[in-house]
Protein backbone atom coordinates (compact mmCIF):
# COMPACT_ATOMS: atom_id res chain seq x y z
CA UNK A 1 0.00 0.00 0.00
CA UNK A 2 0.97 3.40 -0.77
CA UNK A 3 1.89 5.36 2.57
CA UNK A 4 -0.21 8.60 3.48
CA UNK A 5 2.33 11.23 4.14
CA UNK A 6 0.13 11.90 7.07
CA UNK A 7 1.68 8.71 9.11
CA UNK A 8 4.22 9.44 11.47
CA UNK A 9 7.07 7.16 10.64
CA UNK A 10 9.40 5.23 13.28
CA UNK A 11 12.95 4.20 12.66
CA UNK A 12 14.38 1.25 14.45
CA UNK A 13 17.93 1.97 15.21
CA UNK A 14 20.83 0.26 16.84
CA UNK A 15 24.25 -1.58 15.94
CA UNK A 16 23.95 -4.69 14.58
CA UNK A 17 22.25 -8.13 16.77
CA UNK A 18 20.57 -5.78 19.29
CA UNK A 19 16.88 -7.40 17.82
CA UNK A 20 15.90 -4.75 15.74
CA UNK A 21 14.19 -6.98 12.63
CA UNK A 22 12.24 -9.27 16.11
CA UNK A 23 11.11 -5.78 17.15
CA UNK A 24 9.82 -5.04 13.64
CA UNK A 25 8.00 -8.19 13.27
CA UNK A 26 6.44 -7.74 16.47
CA UNK A 27 5.14 -3.95 16.04
CA UNK A 28 3.96 -4.96 12.34
CA UNK A 29 2.11 -8.56 13.23
CA UNK A 30 4.23 -9.92 10.00
CA UNK A 31 7.40 -12.00 9.91
CA UNK A 32 8.93 -10.49 7.01
CA UNK A 33 12.02 -9.13 8.21
CA UNK A 34 14.67 -12.01 8.40
CA UNK A 35 15.91 -12.57 12.10
CA UNK A 36 18.77 -14.52 12.80
CA UNK A 37 21.94 -14.98 15.87
CA UNK A 38 24.18 -14.17 12.58
CA UNK A 39 24.78 -10.23 12.99
CA UNK A 40 24.04 -7.89 9.60
CA UNK A 41 20.66 -9.88 8.08
CA UNK A 42 19.04 -6.63 7.75
CA UNK A 43 20.97 -4.63 4.77
CA UNK A 44 18.27 -2.47 3.30
CA UNK A 45 15.56 -0.12 5.01
CA UNK A 46 12.19 -2.06 4.95
CA UNK A 47 9.13 -0.17 5.74
CA UNK A 48 5.08 -1.25 6.93
CA UNK A 49 2.58 -0.24 8.21
CA UNK A 50 1.62 -0.74 12.01
CA UNK A 51 -1.54 -0.18 13.85
CA UNK A 52 -1.84 0.52 17.83
CA UNK A 53 -5.04 0.99 19.74
CA UNK A 54 -6.88 2.63 16.70
CA UNK A 55 -3.90 4.53 15.62
CA UNK A 56 -1.90 4.10 12.53
CA UNK A 57 1.66 4.87 11.59
CA UNK A 58 4.73 3.43 9.72
CA UNK A 59 7.70 1.51 11.18
CA UNK A 60 10.91 0.85 9.41
CA UNK A 61 13.61 -1.23 10.28
CA UNK A 62 17.23 -1.22 9.44
CA UNK A 63 20.42 -2.70 9.26
CA UNK A 64 23.08 -2.37 12.20
CA UNK A 65 25.03 1.01 12.20
CA UNK A 66 28.57 -0.38 11.85
CA UNK A 67 32.50 0.75 11.40
CA UNK A 68 32.80 2.53 8.60
CA UNK A 69 36.25 0.74 7.58
CA UNK A 70 33.47 -2.40 6.35
CA UNK A 71 32.44 -0.59 2.83
CA UNK A 72 29.56 -2.65 2.66
CA UNK A 73 29.14 -1.54 6.36
CA UNK A 74 29.15 1.70 5.42
CA UNK A 75 26.88 1.46 2.86
CA UNK A 76 24.03 -0.73 4.91
CA UNK A 77 24.98 2.33 7.71
CA UNK A 78 23.98 5.12 5.08
CA UNK A 79 20.71 3.43 4.80
CA UNK A 80 20.23 3.36 8.55
CA UNK A 81 21.04 7.26 8.40
CA UNK A 82 18.31 7.91 6.20
CA UNK A 83 16.07 6.33 8.01
CA UNK A 84 16.90 8.40 11.06
CA UNK A 85 16.76 11.57 9.09
CA UNK A 86 12.83 10.91 7.92
CA UNK A 87 12.11 9.26 10.99
CA UNK A 88 9.51 11.14 13.13
CA UNK A 89 10.43 9.15 16.23
CA UNK A 90 13.51 6.65 17.08
CA UNK A 91 13.37 3.42 18.70
CA UNK A 92 16.93 3.39 19.93
CA UNK A 93 17.27 -0.65 20.40
CA UNK A 94 20.11 -1.77 22.71
CA UNK A 95 20.73 -5.25 24.02
CA UNK A 96 20.66 -5.67 27.66
CA UNK A 97 22.17 -8.36 28.16
CA UNK A 98 25.81 -7.12 26.85
CA UNK A 99 25.38 -3.82 28.34
CA UNK A 100 26.78 -0.66 27.11
CA UNK A 101 29.07 -1.16 24.37
CA UNK A 102 31.54 1.64 22.58
CA UNK A 103 28.89 1.34 19.49
CA UNK A 104 25.89 2.02 21.78
CA UNK A 105 27.59 5.32 22.74
CA UNK A 106 28.64 6.13 19.76
CA UNK A 107 25.12 5.86 18.29
CA UNK A 108 23.36 7.86 21.44
CA UNK A 109 25.87 10.91 20.88
CA UNK A 110 24.98 10.78 17.14
CA UNK A 111 21.17 11.23 18.17
CA UNK A 112 21.20 13.64 20.79
CA UNK A 113 22.60 15.97 18.05
CA UNK A 114 19.13 15.52 16.29
CA UNK A 115 15.64 17.26 17.26
CA UNK A 116 14.23 14.15 17.39
CA UNK A 117 12.19 11.89 20.07
CA UNK A 118 14.05 9.17 20.82
CA UNK A 119 12.71 6.31 22.96
CA UNK A 120 15.90 4.27 24.30
CA UNK A 121 14.73 0.18 24.22
CA UNK A 122 16.73 -2.26 26.37
CA UNK A 123 16.04 -5.39 24.77
CA UNK A 124 16.17 -8.88 25.55
CA UNK A 125 14.99 -8.49 28.77
CA UNK A 126 13.95 -11.74 28.46
CA UNK A 127 13.19 -13.39 32.19
CA UNK A 128 12.19 -11.55 35.57
CA UNK A 129 16.15 -11.88 36.43
CA UNK A 130 17.03 -9.37 33.94
CA UNK A 131 14.50 -7.00 34.78
CA UNK A 132 16.28 -3.99 36.49
CA UNK A 133 19.57 -4.48 33.69
CA UNK A 134 18.41 -1.19 31.84
CA UNK A 135 19.62 1.02 34.99
CA UNK A 136 22.91 1.39 33.51
CA UNK A 137 21.55 2.42 29.94
CA UNK A 138 20.32 6.24 31.59
CA UNK A 139 23.91 7.30 31.31
CA UNK A 140 23.33 7.52 27.49
CA UNK A 141 21.13 10.97 27.79
CA UNK A 142 17.97 9.48 26.74
CA UNK A 143 15.17 10.40 29.57
CA UNK A 144 12.32 7.58 28.07
CA UNK A 145 14.00 4.18 28.74
CA UNK A 146 11.89 1.37 28.68
CA UNK A 147 13.17 -2.69 29.38
CA UNK A 148 11.47 -4.84 26.79
CA UNK A 149 11.68 -8.41 25.13
CA UNK A 150 10.79 -8.10 21.26
CA UNK A 151 11.34 -12.14 21.42
CA UNK A 152 8.27 -12.40 23.72
CA UNK A 153 6.95 -8.98 23.38
CA UNK A 154 7.06 -8.41 27.30
CA UNK A 155 6.55 -4.31 27.52
CA UNK A 156 6.49 -3.38 23.66
CA UNK A 157 2.98 -1.87 24.70
CA UNK A 158 4.43 0.37 26.74
CA UNK A 159 6.97 1.21 24.35
CA UNK A 160 3.62 1.67 21.66
CA UNK A 161 1.65 3.54 24.73
CA UNK A 162 4.51 6.37 24.64
CA UNK A 163 4.44 6.76 20.94
CA UNK A 164 0.78 7.70 20.54
CA UNK A 165 1.63 9.60 23.16
CA UNK A 166 4.45 11.65 21.82
CA UNK A 167 2.99 11.99 18.08
CA UNK A 168 -0.51 11.59 18.32
CA UNK A 169 -0.84 9.58 15.00
CA UNK A 170 -4.15 9.66 13.00
CA UNK A 171 -7.03 7.06 13.55
CA UNK A 172 -7.46 6.70 9.89
CA UNK A 173 -5.23 4.85 7.36
CA UNK A 174 -5.64 6.41 3.51
CA UNK A 175 -3.41 4.40 1.45
CA UNK A 176 -4.38 2.59 -2.23
CA UNK A 177 -3.07 -0.72 -2.62
CA UNK A 178 -1.30 -1.90 -5.68
CA UNK A 179 -2.59 -3.04 -8.58
CA UNK A 180 -0.07 -5.41 -9.14
CA UNK A 181 2.75 -7.34 -7.02
CA UNK A 182 6.27 -7.82 -9.26
CA UNK A 183 8.95 -9.88 -7.74
CA UNK A 184 12.49 -9.52 -9.08
CA UNK A 185 14.18 -12.67 -8.83
CA UNK A 186 17.73 -13.96 -9.96
CA UNK A 187 21.12 -15.16 -9.41
CA UNK A 188 23.44 -13.45 -7.25
CA UNK A 189 25.04 -9.93 -8.00
CA UNK A 190 22.63 -9.84 -11.18
CA UNK A 191 21.90 -6.23 -11.15
CA UNK A 192 18.17 -6.64 -9.13
CA UNK A 193 18.85 -4.14 -6.21
CA UNK A 194 20.84 -1.77 -8.82
CA UNK A 195 17.38 -1.69 -11.33
CA UNK A 196 15.19 -0.76 -8.49
CA UNK A 197 17.26 2.15 -7.42
CA UNK A 198 17.09 3.47 -11.23
CA UNK A 199 13.51 3.13 -11.07
CA UNK A 200 12.91 4.93 -7.89
CA UNK A 201 15.27 7.56 -8.93
CA UNK A 202 17.20 6.93 -5.78
CA UNK A 203 19.81 5.00 -3.76
CA UNK A 204 17.32 3.06 -1.69
CA UNK A 205 18.71 -0.53 -1.87
CA UNK A 206 22.15 -1.09 -1.00
CA UNK A 207 24.11 -2.22 -4.02
CA UNK A 208 27.89 -3.95 -4.20
CA UNK A 209 29.60 -5.56 -6.40
CA UNK A 210 29.92 -8.43 -3.16
CA UNK A 211 27.68 -11.38 -4.81
CA UNK A 212 24.55 -12.12 -1.64
CA UNK A 213 24.50 -8.14 -0.97
CA UNK A 214 20.70 -8.37 -0.60
CA UNK A 215 19.68 -11.00 1.97
CA UNK A 216 15.94 -10.05 2.76
CA UNK A 217 13.00 -9.49 0.64
CA UNK A 218 12.16 -5.78 0.58
CA UNK A 219 8.65 -4.29 -0.61
CA UNK A 220 8.69 -1.28 -2.53
CA UNK A 221 5.95 1.12 -4.10
CA UNK A 222 6.50 3.11 -7.58
CA UNK A 223 3.69 4.98 -9.46
CA UNK A 224 3.75 4.73 -12.87
CA UNK A 225 1.16 6.74 -15.70
CA UNK A 226 -1.46 7.31 -12.74
CA UNK A 227 -0.63 2.94 -11.75
CA UNK A 228 0.66 1.62 -8.39
CA UNK A 229 3.54 -1.62 -8.75
CA UNK A 230 4.88 -2.98 -5.68
CA UNK A 231 8.02 -4.29 -6.43
CA UNK A 232 9.74 -6.86 -3.93
CA UNK A 233 13.83 -7.28 -3.96
CA UNK A 234 15.04 -10.65 -3.29
CA UNK A 235 18.00 -11.83 -2.29
CA UNK A 236 20.15 -14.30 -5.30
CA UNK A 237 18.77 -17.72 -5.35
CA UNK A 238 21.76 -19.22 -5.10
CA UNK A 239 22.35 -23.39 -6.10
CA UNK A 240 21.77 -25.47 -3.71
CA UNK A 241 24.97 -26.83 -3.25
CA UNK A 242 26.25 -23.00 -2.54
CA UNK A 243 23.84 -22.08 -0.08
CA UNK A 244 25.82 -23.47 3.06
CA UNK A 245 25.23 -21.10 6.03
CA UNK A 246 21.77 -20.44 7.69
CA UNK A 247 21.76 -16.76 6.20
CA UNK A 248 21.98 -17.86 2.84
CA UNK A 249 19.10 -20.64 3.05
CA UNK A 250 16.60 -18.04 4.75
CA UNK A 251 17.71 -15.27 2.60
CA UNK A 252 16.64 -18.23 -0.93
CA UNK A 253 13.54 -19.65 1.06
CA UNK A 254 12.38 -15.94 1.52
CA UNK A 255 12.88 -15.11 -2.13
CA UNK A 256 10.41 -18.69 -2.83
CA UNK A 257 7.95 -17.40 -0.68
CA UNK A 258 8.12 -14.02 -2.14
CA UNK A 259 7.21 -15.32 -5.33
CA UNK A 260 4.16 -16.76 -4.06
CA UNK A 261 2.27 -13.39 -3.26
CA UNK A 262 3.97 -12.06 -6.67
CA UNK A 263 1.41 -11.57 -9.63
CA UNK A 264 4.56 -11.14 -12.05
CA UNK A 265 7.78 -12.49 -11.80
CA UNK A 266 10.88 -10.17 -13.24
CA UNK A 267 13.73 -12.92 -14.54
CA UNK A 268 16.74 -10.81 -14.09
CA UNK A 269 19.51 -12.26 -16.34
CA UNK A 270 23.55 -11.12 -15.96
CA UNK A 271 24.14 -10.68 -19.59
CA UNK A 272 27.37 -10.75 -19.54
CA UNK A 273 27.87 -14.23 -18.28
CA UNK A 274 24.66 -15.41 -20.85
CA UNK A 275 21.78 -17.66 -19.99
CA UNK A 276 22.88 -20.40 -17.18
CA UNK A 277 21.17 -23.33 -15.64
CA UNK A 278 20.27 -21.56 -12.22
CA UNK A 279 18.48 -19.24 -14.58
CA UNK A 280 16.44 -21.78 -16.36
CA UNK A 281 16.11 -23.31 -12.93
CA UNK A 282 14.45 -19.63 -11.14
CA UNK A 283 12.38 -19.70 -14.21
CA UNK A 284 11.00 -22.96 -13.27
CA UNK A 285 10.02 -21.72 -9.97
CA UNK A 286 7.90 -18.86 -12.01
CA UNK A 287 6.09 -20.82 -14.14
CA UNK A 288 5.59 -23.93 -11.97
CA UNK A 289 3.90 -21.30 -9.78
CA UNK A 290 1.86 -19.88 -12.18
CA UNK A 291 3.29 -16.65 -12.65
CA UNK A 292 3.20 -13.41 -15.83
CA UNK A 293 6.99 -13.55 -16.75
CA UNK A 294 8.82 -10.56 -18.29
CA UNK A 295 12.56 -11.65 -18.60
CA UNK A 296 14.95 -9.04 -17.90
CA UNK A 297 18.34 -8.89 -19.77
CA UNK A 298 20.77 -6.34 -17.53
CA UNK A 299 24.59 -5.73 -18.25
CA UNK A 300 23.91 -4.90 -21.92
CA UNK A 301 26.59 -1.80 -21.31
CA UNK A 302 29.16 -5.02 -21.44
CA UNK A 303 28.27 -6.60 -24.69
CA UNK A 304 29.12 -5.45 -28.14
CA UNK A 305 26.74 -6.86 -31.03
CA UNK A 306 27.91 -10.18 -31.30
CA UNK A 307 27.89 -11.19 -27.67
CA UNK A 308 24.16 -9.94 -27.97
CA UNK A 309 23.17 -12.13 -30.78
CA UNK A 310 24.56 -15.33 -28.61
CA UNK A 311 22.93 -13.91 -25.39
CA UNK A 312 19.43 -13.67 -27.70
CA UNK A 313 20.35 -17.54 -28.70
CA UNK A 314 21.14 -18.34 -25.33
CA UNK A 315 17.75 -17.67 -24.57
CA UNK A 316 15.82 -18.91 -27.58
CA UNK A 317 16.93 -22.31 -26.32
CA UNK A 318 17.77 -22.44 -22.54
CA UNK A 319 14.18 -20.75 -22.16
CA UNK A 320 12.00 -22.22 -24.24
CA UNK A 321 9.92 -22.96 -21.87
CA UNK A 322 8.91 -19.45 -20.99
CA UNK A 323 8.92 -18.33 -24.49
CA UNK A 324 6.10 -16.32 -24.19
CA UNK A 325 7.84 -13.68 -21.65
CA UNK A 326 8.71 -10.48 -23.33
CA UNK A 327 12.20 -9.63 -23.16
CA UNK A 328 13.89 -6.34 -22.26
CA UNK A 329 17.29 -5.09 -22.70
CA UNK A 330 19.12 -2.95 -20.23
CA UNK A 331 21.43 -1.43 -18.23
CA UNK A 332 20.89 -1.24 -14.75
CA UNK A 333 24.21 0.95 -14.30
CA UNK A 334 23.79 3.51 -17.00
CA UNK A 335 19.71 3.43 -16.41
CA UNK A 336 19.38 2.27 -20.33
CA UNK A 337 15.53 1.03 -20.82
CA UNK A 338 14.90 0.67 -17.64
CA UNK A 339 11.88 2.78 -17.60
CA UNK A 340 10.60 0.46 -20.62
CA UNK A 341 9.96 -2.01 -17.85
CA UNK A 342 6.60 -0.49 -17.30
CA UNK A 343 4.13 -0.54 -20.28
CA UNK A 344 5.69 -4.29 -19.95
CA UNK A 345 4.47 -4.95 -16.72
CA UNK A 346 1.01 -3.78 -17.39
CA UNK A 347 0.73 -5.94 -20.54
CA UNK A 348 1.21 -8.96 -18.99
CA UNK A 349 -1.10 -8.04 -15.89
CA UNK A 350 -3.80 -7.48 -18.58
CA UNK A 351 -2.77 -10.76 -19.79
CA UNK A 352 -2.70 -12.34 -16.25
CA UNK A 353 -5.95 -11.14 -15.85
CA UNK A 354 -7.53 -11.62 -18.88
CA UNK A 355 -10.95 -13.48 -19.31
CA UNK A 356 -12.65 -14.77 -22.56
CA UNK A 357 -16.18 -15.72 -22.92
CA UNK A 358 -17.37 -19.23 -22.81
CA UNK A 359 -19.05 -18.43 -26.67
CA UNK A 360 -15.96 -16.95 -28.10
CA UNK A 361 -13.77 -20.04 -26.67
CA UNK A 362 -15.78 -22.48 -28.34
CA UNK A 363 -16.31 -20.50 -31.59
CA UNK A 364 -12.73 -20.49 -32.08
CA UNK A 365 -11.75 -23.82 -30.83
CA UNK A 366 -14.39 -25.48 -33.22
CA UNK A 367 -12.56 -24.28 -35.77
CA UNK A 368 -8.93 -24.84 -34.30
CA UNK A 369 -9.38 -28.44 -33.51
CA UNK A 370 -11.36 -29.06 -36.91
CA UNK A 371 -8.68 -31.18 -38.46
CA UNK A 372 -6.80 -31.86 -35.44
CA UNK A 373 -6.68 -35.80 -34.60
CA UNK A 374 -6.79 -35.84 -30.57
CA UNK A 375 -6.08 -40.18 -30.29
CA UNK A 376 -8.44 -42.68 -29.20
CA UNK A 377 -9.72 -43.60 -25.80
CA UNK A 378 -10.67 -47.29 -25.32
CA UNK A 379 -11.18 -47.51 -28.98
CA UNK A 380 -12.95 -44.43 -29.65
CA UNK A 381 -11.73 -40.90 -31.15
CA UNK A 382 -10.75 -38.19 -28.71
CA UNK A 383 -13.52 -36.00 -29.28
CA UNK A 384 -13.64 -32.13 -27.52
CA UNK A 385 -16.65 -31.19 -25.99
CA UNK A 386 -16.91 -27.74 -24.88
CA UNK A 387 -14.23 -25.70 -23.06
CA UNK A 388 -14.67 -22.67 -20.11
CA UNK A 389 -12.46 -20.31 -18.28
CA UNK A 390 -12.87 -21.27 -14.84
CA UNK A 391 -9.83 -18.53 -13.72
CA UNK A 392 -7.52 -15.71 -13.86
CA UNK A 393 -4.04 -15.11 -12.50
CA UNK A 394 -3.17 -17.07 -13.54
CA UNK A 395 -5.92 -17.81 -16.83
CA UNK A 396 -7.05 -20.73 -16.28
CA UNK A 397 -9.05 -23.42 -18.71
CA UNK A 398 -10.95 -26.67 -18.38
CA UNK A 399 -11.19 -28.86 -21.50
CA UNK A 400 -14.24 -31.28 -21.37
CA UNK A 401 -13.69 -34.51 -23.63
CA UNK A 402 -15.03 -38.17 -23.94
CA UNK A 403 -11.98 -38.94 -22.55
CA UNK A 404 -11.00 -37.22 -19.39
CA UNK A 405 -7.43 -36.48 -18.92
CA UNK A 406 -6.00 -38.72 -21.47
CA UNK A 407 -4.70 -35.92 -23.74
CA UNK A 408 -0.97 -36.20 -25.02
CA UNK A 409 1.13 -33.61 -24.11
CA UNK A 410 1.75 -32.04 -27.73
CA UNK A 411 -2.12 -31.31 -27.45
CA UNK A 412 -1.85 -29.26 -24.12
CA UNK A 413 0.91 -27.58 -25.84
CA UNK A 414 -0.57 -26.84 -29.44
CA UNK A 415 -3.47 -25.72 -27.30
CA UNK A 416 -2.03 -23.11 -25.48
CA UNK A 417 -0.14 -22.05 -28.44
CA UNK A 418 -3.64 -21.37 -30.30
CA UNK A 419 -4.84 -19.79 -27.21
CA UNK A 420 -1.93 -17.27 -27.19
CA UNK A 421 -2.18 -16.39 -31.16
CA UNK A 422 -6.01 -16.28 -31.18
CA UNK A 423 -6.53 -13.79 -27.64
CA UNK A 424 -3.02 -12.63 -26.58
CA UNK A 425 -2.31 -13.85 -23.27
CA UNK A 426 1.21 -12.30 -23.64
CA UNK A 427 3.45 -13.07 -20.65
CA UNK A 428 1.40 -15.44 -18.59
CA UNK A 429 1.34 -18.95 -17.52
CA UNK A 430 -1.89 -20.41 -18.88
CA UNK A 431 -3.00 -23.52 -16.89
CA UNK A 432 -5.08 -25.81 -18.93
CA UNK A 433 -7.30 -28.77 -17.39
CA UNK A 434 -8.97 -31.57 -18.82
CA UNK A 435 -12.26 -33.42 -17.72
CA UNK A 436 -14.65 -36.18 -18.67
CA UNK A 437 -18.26 -34.98 -19.70
CA UNK A 438 -20.34 -36.61 -17.21
CA UNK A 439 -22.51 -39.79 -18.83
CA UNK A 440 -25.93 -39.14 -18.75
Amino acid sequence: MAPSSKLPLIAIVGRPNVGKSTLFNRITGKRRALVSREPGMTRDRRIEPAEWCGRYFFVVDTGGLQDEDNPLGQLISEQALKAIQEGDLIFFTVDGREGITPQDQEIATLLRRLNKDVILLVNKIDSPQKEGSGAEFHELGFPTVIEISADHGLNVDIALDRLVDLLNPPQSLETKDPEAAIVILGKPNAGKSTFLNQLLGQERLVTSDIPGTTRDTVDLEVYSEGHLYKFIDTAGIRKKGQTKTVPDKLAVIHARKSLERAHIACLMIDGSEGVTHQDAVIGGYAREEGKAVVLILNKMDLLNPAQRKTLEMDVESKLQFIGFAPRLYISAKTGQNVKKVFPLLQEVYDSFTKRVTTGQLNAFFDKALADRYLGSYRGKPIKLKYITQTGVKPPTFILFTNAGSQLHFSHYRYLENQLRSHFGFRGTTIRIKVRATKKR
